[in-house]
C-alpha cells in the first residue's frame, strides 16, 4: 500500500482522521445516555481506557515494524481492532441505563 504522490498521501490521512472522527459524538453521547447520574465516571473510564491505547499504540506498532519489517501488518491489524471495536459497540443499548448497586446503609451505634 501506497500513495503515488503526496497530494494523494494527504488526501488518504486526512480521509482516515475524518472517517475516525466520526465515532467521537456518538460515544460520548452513549457515555451520557447510560451513565446518568454517573456520566461523569462512564466517561472517565470510557477516556482513561481510550488514552491507554493512544499511549500504548506507538510502542506496539513500533516493535511489530521491527518485527515485520513493513507497515503492512501494523496498519491492517489497527483496521481489524477497529472493526473489533464497532462490534463491541453493537452490543451496547443507550436505552438501557447502566444502574448503580445501592451500598447497605451502616448501622450506626
Amino acid at each position: 500500500m501506497s500513495a503515488a504522490d503526496a497530494r494523494s498521501a494527504a488526501f488518504c490521512l486526512a480521509a482516515a482522521a475524518a472517517l475516525a472522527a466520526l465515532g467521537v459524538a456518538p460515544a460520548w453521547s452513549v457515555c451520557l445516555a447510560i451513565g446518568g447520574r454517573h456520566a461523569g465516571v462512564v466517561s472517565g473510564a470510557m477516556n482513561t481506557f481510550g488514552n491507554l491505547g493512544g499511549a500504548a499504540s506507538p510502542v506496539v506498532v513500533g516493535l511489530c515494524l521491527d518485527a515485520w519489517k513493513d507497515w503492512d501488518t501494523p496498519l491492517y491489524t489497527v483496521a481489524a481492532l477497529y472493526g473489533a471495536a464497532a462490534l463491541c459497540w453493537l452490543a451496547i443499548d443507550p436505552r438501557t441505563p447502566l444502574e448503580a448497586a445501592q451500598a447497605p446503609l451502616a448501622d450506626v451505634a
